[in-house]
């Protein structure tokens, strides 16, 4: 989830920023400009960076989230149809091997079966 205080800040730098814009005659360079936050001045570059960085972070969050529902309902089906059979008499296992998907459904969250949970 994004930390709504670290975004308060880079807003309000980038706030101080456009004013200095507004104010001045000239067209002034965005990236050049400064403003004070976390406690030094920093310049348009480093707004951008420290941004950039926040959306990355809740990108990655969002991202892994969605991988553990995945894995989890990959968990879930497994436990369901591992021992699937078929043939007339039920006698051949469906998956002789472990599917793909739930290897990498392990990866994720540990492996269920051996007791290795993440």
């Amino acid at each position: 989830m994004i930390d709504a205080e670290r975004a308060k800040i880079l807003l309000q730098a980038m706030i101080d920023i456009m004013e200095k814009q507004m104010k001045s005659r000239y067209v002034l360079n965005f990236l050049e400009e400064t403003a004070v936050w976390d406690g030094s001045e920093c310049d348009g570059y480093c707004l951008y960076d420290d941004a950039k960085q926040l959306l990355e972070d809740e990108t990655t969050e969002i991202q892994e989230t969605s991988d553990k529902q995945l894995a989890e309902s990959v968990k879930n089906w497994w436990e369901e149809h591992k021992t699937d059979a078929n043939g007339i008499n039920d006698e051949y296992n469906v998956y002789d091997d472990e599917p793909e998907c739930v290897t990498k459904a392990k990866e994720i969250i540990g492996d269920w079966e051996k007791g290795d949970i993440k």
